[in-house]
């Protein structure tokens, strides 16, 4: 037997790899290493590359300068300060919109609250007066705009609150503010899901960087638009409202949704299938950071020079972001590939006209929910009964169960202004503390992905089972010799067991049902804090749910993984952007006055349901499933030689050329076997 290495085969990595491989360029990552960050976090982005590798062909782009050339670092390079420029700006809208509401609703309130001048805006970017009402006169702040109060998380303060009512604390301000935030999430979030999908095409056919720059000037004119009504609130019509006009324009650009499909297509473009997964980690790690500093940086800012400087600030980084994208970032699609997709979708176009001239509404009603299709995939699937033709099949509702479970926990990200509200109003927190606040919370949650997470499957994941079988060598020559045996490869393929993922991701609902709860009991600032901090320990639970719905996918006879998480693309759109903050907005405003903290009882509901759905998931059993790579699947003269080599001798039949191959990856087991291949119950 010749031990001969597959062409197609490759030997995994024992490269030892620490998680802060994951932000070096040099470092070796793997998926034994990076645990969560590869092995749950990014798997999808493993599997589907096969389009990417043929429409951007890398020895083309070779002979091009190096500020010419695709490359991933283009993009990570710019990563942090763009996530700061945004998660610096937080805190300082919720106070903003805070300031604008109570100066029309509440002037009497707003007067007691901030330095009031009508015929300036003092009122709107001064500082807040001190609990007794009274100003300090030893506050000798040099700027005209006076700084928030320092962060202090007092003990008293949950019980009593301020000892006189604040903006923050008003019901009727907090209710209309609550309004006013659900518009603005709302109107964007719906046009962003309507013309994602667009957008992503348009990609396609005119490059990502045109995407990435087009979406930008939506968030440059939101940017605008805020700063305009701050420094001038009678000036425009409507008011506050005018504040929509942002996001509704923003929205149909694609919004960050766009721009965050583009980013991910172009680090997809620009690197190779082995380096694919630190590209993805390093891109999450660049994340982590600018969610980490960029609250604190915005808080520093706002104590140091004004409430409304964080803005100008942002609206900088973004025009740097406009030009950088337009004038400096090269195009990691091809001209050849832009114009194949243009073809394709003239073609598209022409089928389009052909359907609308039978139905023009149903033709329509079909271009607008388009972007609902792609959750076909998750429709139940009709499971085999083992052989008895007597009993009716079942269907398999585990893909819905996750699907449920999945858009149930994402909606509670609909909460976040809302919370931002709740402490302010109950712990009296400036922006400046906010900041503070979410910076600790961004760094709990990078702790708990990049460290704790991978040590935790390190020690407690179950080792892969491993199997083997015999398969035809598809690279063998077609002309052979009458009646010669054709050479054959012996297949050892390693199985991952989805359960521990499944376990793991209802253990982090465990987590986040008692931190929301004990979020909703506090009465003391420190309490808050340390149960906000415990929510973000169920940090990698989406990741989780993906890892399963993947392996689920998979072994019920799934070969797209893209067309699996773009539905749960959809999932998490209608329930981040949609669902969650109309439900989130519609129980703050009926509860602000009396029972605030509602929201977070809410939020226990949707985790508790969401834990429930997890425990009537099966996954089924890879060694029944149709498509197996084991022997009982294979040939009966593949069969017979299996039997004979495992039970009379170690060695196969040497009038056959066998060559041994050890698969590591679901998309080398295609590639030997020249198919997509089902590895698909293991009792949840």
């Amino acid at each position: 037997m010749s031990r001969t290495r597959f062409p197609i085969s490759r030997t995994p990595s024992t490269a030892p790899t620490t998680p802060g491989a994951l932000l070096r360029p040099d470092g070796s990552v793997n998926d034994e290493a990076t645990g969560m960050l590869h092995d749950i976090v990014h798997h999808h982005e493993r599997t589907d590359v096969t389009i990417v590798e043929e429409e951007t062909p890398r020895e083309s782009k070779d002979g091009r300068p190096w500020y010419k050339r695709p490359s991933p670092w283009w993009i990570l390079a710019i990563i942090p300060f763009t996530t700061m420029a945004m998660s610096g700006t937080l805190a300082p809208k919720i106070e903003i919109y805070t300031r604008l509401v109570c100066r029309v609703h509440r002037p009497d309130l707003f007067k007691d609250t901030y330095h009031y001048d009508p015929a300036t805006t003092e009122g709107i970017l001064g500082k807040p007066r001190p609990a007794n009402g009274m100003i300090d006169p030893h506050d000798t702040f040099p700027h005209p705009v006076a700084r928030e109060t320092v962060l202090h998380f007092a003990a008293d303060e949950g019980e009593e609150g301020p000892t006189k009512p604040t903006c923050a604390s008003d019901p009727l301000v907090q209710r209309i503010v609550a309004q006013l935030s659900a518009a603005m999430t709302l109107s964007m979030g719906v046009l962003a899901c309507l013309t994602t999908g667009w957008w992503g095409s348009f990609s396609d056919r005119h490059g990502r960087r045109s995407v990435m720059g087009i979406s930008v000037f939506g968030l440059l004119l939101t940017d605008l638009i805020f700063i305009f009504v701050t420094l001038y609130p009678d000036t425009p019509p409507g008011g506050y409202w005018f504040l929509v006009v942002g996001p509704l324009v923003e929205g149909t650009l694609g919004g960050m949704t766009a721009a965050s499909a583009a980013m991910h297509a172009y680090l997809s473009d620009t690197t190779k299938p082995a380096e694919r997964a630190r590209s993805f980690s390093m891109f999450m790690g660049m994340l982590f950071i600018g969610v980490a500093f960029g609250p604190t940086l915005g808080a520093l800012l706002i104590r140091e020079a004004g409430l409304i400087y964080i803005f100008f600030v942002t609206t900088i980084v973004h025009i740097a972001y406009t030009l950088y994208v337009w004038f400096i970032l090269p195009e990691s699609v091809s001209k050849e590939s832009q114009h194949a997709s243009a073809l394709q979708y003239q073609e598209s176009l022409e089928v389009t006209t052909h359907e609308r001239r039978g139905s023009r509404i149903r033709a329509l009603l079909k271009r607008m929910s388009a972007f609902l299709t792609p959750l076909a995939v998750f429709y139940p699937y009709r499971t085999k009964t083992n052989g008895n033709p007597l009993k009716a099949p079942t269907r398999d509702w585990s893909l819905v169960f996750i699907a449920l479970a999945y858009g149930f926990t994402t909606s509670i990200m609909g909460s976040y202004n809302y919370t931002f509200q709740y402490a302010s109003s109950t712990f009296g927190w400036s922006s400046e503390q906010l900041g503070y606040f979410l910076s600790s919370v961004g760094a709990v949650r990078a702790t708990v992905l990049v460290i704790l997470v991978p040590l935790i499957l390190k020690i407690f994941k179950p080792a892969p089972e491993t199997i083997e079988f015999y398969q035809d060598d598809e690279s063998a020559p077609l002309l052979s010799r009458p009646g010669a045996p054709r050479p054959q490869v012996i297949v050892r393929k390693e199985i991952h067991s989805p359960l521990f993922d499944l376990r793991f991701a209802r253990a982090c609902l465990a987590v986040e049902v008692v931190a929301y709860s004990f979020m909703a009991l506090a009465r003391h600032a420190w309490a808050y804090v340390g149960a906000a901090m415990g929510a973000a320990i169920g940090a990698a639970l989406p990741a989780a749910l993906q890892s399963v719905a993947l392996d689920i996918y998979v072994r019920r006879g799934g070969s797209e993984a893209g067309k699996l998480f773009g539905a749960l693309s959809v999932v998490q759109a209608l329930s981040s952007q949609i669902a969650g903050p109309s439900l989130f907005a519609l129980v703050y405003m009926n509860t602000v006055a009396t029972f605030p903290s509602a929201i977070f009882f809410v939020a226990v509901g949707l985790v508790a349901f969401a834990c429930i759905l997890l425990i009537f998931v099966r996954i089924p059993d890879h060694k029944n499933s149709v498509g197996t790579p084991s022997p009982a699947s294979e040939d009966e003269e593949s069969r017979s030689a299996y039997a004979d080599s495992r039970s009379t001798s170690p060695m196969p039949d040497l009038g056959r050329e066998v060559t041994l191959v050890e698969l590591g990856s679901e998309e080398d087991l295609n590639a030997v076997r020249g198919r997509k291949g089902q590895v698909g119950g293991e009792t949840a």
